[in-house]
């Protein structure tokens, strides 16, 4: 039996994190709200894969991934924001595999098949 896949989402809007808590009701989602709370979480756990916000209160999201980096090298991680400021190629030269914009009407589309893709999950 596989163990449940462990998830970091990282946004400090309260409905965004409980959307995505819900669309991934597969694996074991931990909210945070900052960069404080995630890199708290991510001394103690080990995740499968990160879903950053890109602005957060206490910094910028692509700074979180960098330190996030530091302690868990290989875990992949997709950047979410309601910016078009940031492109996919710019999210991979940070250390993303996509940028997923909120505001688009494929976001949960968009969210599901990365996700299930790097989680190894089938969504029909």
């Amino acid at each position: 039996m596989s163990r449940v896949k462990r998830v970091l989402c990282v946004d400090d809007n309260q409905r965004f994190r409980d959307v995505i808590g819900r669309l991934l009701h597969f694996a074991d989602v931990r909210p945070a709200a900052n960069i404080a709370g995630a890199m708290a979480l991510a001394a103690v756990t080990k995740f499968d894969l990160f879903i950053l916000d890109i602005s957060l209160p206490d910094g910028m999201g692509t700074d979180l991934l960098s330190k996030l980096r530091k302690m868990h090298p290989e875990t992949p991680a997709i950047l979410i924001t309601t910016s078009f400021d940031i492109s996919t190629e710019e999210a991979r030269e940070v250390g993303a595999i996509d940028v997923i914009q909120k505001a688009s009407g494929t976001f949960v589309d968009d969210l599901l098949k990365l996700s299930g893709s790097v989680l190894e999950v089938e969504f029909s």
